[in-house]
């Protein structure tokens, strides 16, 4: 639930896997307010001058005295004036792209990119009933193939297609968001969004003859589990209101065309069960929160689908409730408006509760309640639960014990195998480490072994099943996909481990380039850590261009990821590339995590500065050479730094960015990151975000290196009019100043959204514009 509502951006092929002083009001405008120009003198590639043209942006007068003179600019991508101004932003930067040695190295990489990416791929493995599923794709597919093998996993076993997405548009923008098999794995529920939106429609699938259900057709769907009851009559999900008359045609159909093109608050999400074989008129509410609209749930039925948890979140932040209630009894909805009766066993927004398995009334969790870097406990639920009354008697008198005590290293996931074993991931320094315990007494059984240092970047297994699944990469290491099976051997245990399935990328010799773990000081000595890539017998000579990406936020970590695009760039020019471990992050737990919140969000562009200066002082790159790159919050991460410290960086590219800080909670989801940032509504808060928003804090007074915006029409995670309102900023306060010789351009693509379900060949396309960009403002082309 955290990670889909944050503000982690990942296209699987793009990236690692986010002034208040003198507002310069530009001159008058005329007519639609984009016939005049501000200029600025840039050098192409070729050593030839020219003079940018950046349309001057109208400015909302009304606004000027609440520093925010672009509020326009907050309509929809779709507004005839927004729209026109969107083409006119378009055509400066391609014009960019229009130059002679510019677009031959645009040419280049793209070839050399869709060359590089075009393998087969595969996710996971998972188990669905007696069948088993995975999806492909085999090279350039825009949208990944869901398989069903009925012999077995291994990839000699016949596998059919059981649903493509590259069916279902002629331009590859619709996705699958979401699917969950039933109990049996006889029906599949089914989520598709298009453009790249967070809307879903759920739809139902009977697995065996792929036949659709026709009354099972689910909208107003978003930031949804679904948790099938074991008898396959149905199954429990969480939407939000239907839209007004007005909004319907956006919300209505997850693939009308101007679906999640919104601004509005999403607001009142609310769990519903859904009937097989009925009409979404029918389906009953089982839980919401009419006080507190804001909140949102996620709902799992237990392993012996007896019981249906429901938990309750608040924001991004890692705490929730966590409440239970009779299966059968929930799927009934409320009974003469008499709500469902939850046991109310954690009811306090403080801790982070997940539930991994129960052995009856014994059941086990996973929480970071006084473990910052979790732990694993139990409680014996047999009385509270067989009272049947909800609410929370009982609780105060529960006695919880510690099954998997806190360690060193971060507990980054457990799940429940072969009835009574835990499968333990440690993340330590960034990397994975996976282990396989006992369940009662979390005494260590075995370690299961990695082929590198890296990532499970997948895990498959359940509790009634011998075997499981995981997918394990690393940035020079692509991913493979590997089967496990524990059996008992007298009082021992035996693990086999075998390779499912194994990448092979032609024309992709890893063996050339080297992944190095440094650590350096950042601004208050903290220690952090960062990977660099380079290729093998690079010379420390201080003039190497490097790209250094970051995060640093909603407790994500940024692990090993293979990504052949990356390499292709690197080996083209000579590139190192740098990610920086920032605070904010999971790598080390709750307390790295909080290291970053609210008034500690500067800790995080600290970091990143202080990586920029290890990489100078330690000989890789300068100023001059160095890129620096982010999405979504890691767009914030860079618009922050390149405005707090324009001299130390070449080329700043912020992708989807978070960049008006005073005003990100007012639209769609954006809310739920009040919990990581703050709200501008409360002067105390304002107080400390207004200092590094970008928006509000881009200087007149020095030059700023090549800057690159990224964004896209149908983004309602984070929405468009972030990276509008900061690019206009940024071309009204430097256009016209004659030190400002570096491009300051926006990218703004349509029918795309924050990243996820993005087609293949937009990706690479995309891809290709940041890397030319990259390698032209780093003077590499010439």
């Amino acid at each position: 639930m955290l990670r889909s509502l944050s503000l982690f951006y990942s296209i699987v092929i793009v990236m690692s896997h986010a002034a208040v002083d003198g507002v310069a009001v530009p001159g008058p405008t005329s007519g639609d307010g984009h016939t005049e120009i501000a200029t600025t003198t840039s050098t192409s590639a070729s050593g030839v001058g020219r003079r940018w043209k950046y349309p001057v942006t109208r400015v909302s007068e009304e606004f000027v005295a609440e520093n925010d003179r672009f509020r326009w600019l907050e309509g929809s991508a779709d507004d005839s004036e927004i729209a026109k101004w969107v083409e006119e932003q378009n055509l400066v930067t391609a014009s960019l792209y229009e130059e002679e040695r510019v677009r031959e190295c645009r040419s280049e990489l793209k070839e050399s990119l869709a060359a590089a990416y075009n393998y087969p791929k595969f996710t996971c493995t998972r188990k669905a009933g007696r069948r088993y599923m995975h999806s492909a794709n085999t090279g350039l597919q825009n949208q990944h193939v869901m398989f069903l093998q009925n012999d077995g996993p291994d990839a000699t076993c016949e596998a059919r297609v059981l649903l493509d997405p590259n069916t279902m548009s002629k331009d590859g923008t619709v996705a699958i968001s979401l699917s969950t098999f039933s109990e049996s794995g006889e029906y599949l529920a089914y989520g598709l969004s298009a453009s790249g939106s967070d809307w879903v429609t759920i739809h139902v699938m009977h697995v065996e003859d792929r036949a659709e259900l026709p009354d099972d057709v689910l909208k107003w769907v978003k930031f949804s589990s679904i948790a099938w009851l074991h008898d396959d009559t149905g199954f429990f999900y969480a939407r939000y209101p239907e839209p007004s008359v007005s909004d319907a045609s956006t919300a209505a159909d997850s693939t009308a065309p101007k679906a999640g093109m919104e601004l509005e608050t999403a607001l009142h999400h609310t769990v519903y069960f859904h009937k097989l074989g009925t009409p979404q008129s029918k389906d009953v509410i089982v839980v919401d929160d009419p006080e507190n609209p804001e909140r949102l749930f996620g709902v799992e039925l237990t392993d012996d689908g007896l019981w249906l948890i429901a938990t309750v979140w608040e924001g991004c932040k890692p705490a929730n409730k966590l409440w239970i209630t009779n299966a059968r009894l929930a799927s009934l909805g409320r009974v003469e408006g008499r709500p469902v009766p939850f046991l109310l066993l954690v009811d306090q927004l403080d801790w982070e509760y997940s539930y991994l398995t129960n052995e009856e009334g014994m059941f086990f969790f996973k929480t970071n309640e006084k473990a910052p870097k979790n732990k694993v406990v139990r409680v014996d639920l047999s009385a509270v639960l067989q009272s049947g009354t909800g609410g929370n008697e009982g609780v105060s008198t529960l006695v919880w014990s510690d099954v998997i005590p806190e360690s060193a290293d971060v507990l980054t996931f457990v799940s429940c195998i072969r009835k009574d074993i835990l499968a333990v991931c440690y993340m330590h320094d960034v990397h994975d480490v996976l282990t396989l315990r006992n369940l009662f007494t979390g005494d260590l059984l075995s370690e299961v072994p990695l082929p590198d240092i890296g990532s499970v970047s997948e895990f498959s297994g359940k509790k009634r099943d011998r075997e499981f699944f995981f997918s394990f990469t690393s940035f020079l290491f692509p991913t493979v996909v590997l089967r496990g099976e524990v059996s008992p051997v007298g009082e021992k245990w035996a693990l086999d481990i075998r390779i499912l399935r194994t990448t092979v990328v032609p024309g992709i010799d890893s063996n050339q380039f080297e992944t190095k773990q440094v650590f350096y000081n950042s601004a208050d000595g903290t220690r952090i850590p960062m990977f660099i890539l380079q290729k093998k017998g690079t010379e420390l000579n201080g003039n190497n261009p490097t790209v250094l990406y970051g995060y640093g936020g909603f407790n994500i970590a940024m692990t090993p990821t293979f990504n052949p695009l990356r390499l292709v760039f690197m080996k083209k020019y000579g590139l190192c590339w740098a990610i920086a471990n920032l605070r904010g992050g999971s790598e080390y737990g709750e307390e790295w995590h909080q290291a970053a919140l609210f008034e500690k969000k500067q800790n995080v562009f600290d970091d990143f500065v202080a990586a920029a200066k290890y990489l100078f002082t330690s000989q890789y790159t300068n100023p001059q050479k160095l890129a620096i790159l982010g999405g979504s919050n890691g767009g914030l991460l860079v618009g922050a730094t390149v405005n707090q410290h324009p001299e130390l960086f070449g080329c700043a590219v912020s992708q989807v960015g978070v960049l008006d800080m005073l005003r990100y909670h007012k639209f769609t989801i954006g809310h739920a990151w009040t919990t990581e940032y703050g709200n501008a509504d409360i002067p105390e808060q304002r107080e400390y975000i207004i200092k590094y928003s970008p928006l509000h804090t881009v200087r007149d007074d020095v030059p700023y290196p090549a800057v690159l915006l990224t964004t896209a029409d149908h983004d309602d995670r984070v929405v468009p009019l972030h990276s509008f309102k900061f690019i206009a900023e940024l071309q009204s306060k430097l256009g016209n100043k004659p030190f400002q010789t570096k491009p300051l351009l926006i990218r703004i693509d349509v029918k795309s959204g924050h990243g996820a379900g993005k087609p293949t060949m937009k990706a690479i396309e995309e891809v290709a514009d940041i890397y030319t960009f990259m390698a032209h403002s780093l003077g590499l082309l010439g």
